[in-house]
């Protein structure tokens, strides 16, 4: 199966100010276009509860994991109602992961406030940060109708072999509800997780380069972008000069500026 390579430019608005969340998502659907141009990635409603089936190619990419995974997902405890329906719709995914990967399957929910101090619990909120985990703030109403504030992770911690990868499954478009934004987030957990257990496995990874040379914006300036999509592809900077085939081995040239 041949890979077309995609050339995309990003304008210099693109990773400013209020437009850089859209930015994000506008990068997100094409990276997702170009793997499930790939793969056929469908997912079948066959019961009444709304259960979802794997799509086939989960199925085959869970049956020939060849080491463990083990998850961590950060999502535990007295939690408000969406994120408990966040939380329990990706145990029964993990769950049924576990049907066609078995052991090579693990996970294990944990409530990272649970029992700390105030300052452990911040000394762990900048942990998880500057692992990659994106935090959420949500005002908690208690049954006397008092307010409290709660920080929350939506996320997991995945490691396979010797390398751990933050995997936000909580997807945020400023421009939806929460509601919105949650229901989307289900509907992208399952592509979420598999594309992330897929690039761990593989023995290859899809390379993507960023072009400089012109005014395009160093790495610095899309350190954040370069960031995400480092967990499913190896980023690579540099210079054309003229040489003809050098972005033959791209799966995406990103002109950014």
């Amino acid at each position: 199966m041949v890979m077309r390579r995609k050339k995309i430019h990003l304008p210099e608005e693109f990773l400013s100010g209020r437009s850089a969340v859209l930015s994000y998502l506008i990068l997100g659907i094409i990276i997702m276009l170009m793997f499930l141009s790939q793969i056929y990635f469908v997912r079948l409603d066959l019961t009444s509860e709304k259960r979802y089936t794997l799509s086939p190619v989960t199925k085959e990419t869970l049956k020939n994991m060849p080491g463990m995974a083990f998850i961590r997902v950060y999502l535990d405890g007295d939690l408000p109602p969406e994120f408990i329906k966040m939380r329990n719709s990706i145990r029964e995914m993990l769950d049924e992961f576990r049907v066609y990967a078995g052991d090579r399957i693990q996970y294990q929910f944990v409530n990272p406030m649970a029992g700390k101090t105030p300052q452990a619990r911040k000394n762990l909120m900048q942990e998880l940060v500057n692992k990659g985990l994106q935090v959420t703030n949500v005002q908690a109403t208690d049954e006397e109708g008092g307010k409290s504030e709660k920080y929350i992770f939506p996320g997991a911690i995945i490691a396979y072999k010797n390398t751990e990868v933050p995997l936000n499954l909580l997807q945020n478009n400023p421009g939806l509800s929460a509601e919105e934004n949650l229901n989307n987030s289900l509907q992208l957990l399952e592509y979420r997780l598999i594309s992330t257990l897929h690039t761990l496995a593989s023995d290859t990874v899809k390379k993507i380069a960023f072009i400089e040379g012109h005014g395009e914006f160093d790495q610095y300036q899309t350190a954040d972008i370069s960031r995400e999509l480092s967990l499913f592809f190896q980023i690579d900077r540099g210079k054309i000069n003229g040489v003809a085939g050098c972005l033959d081995q791209y799966v995406a040239v990103i002109i950014a500026g």
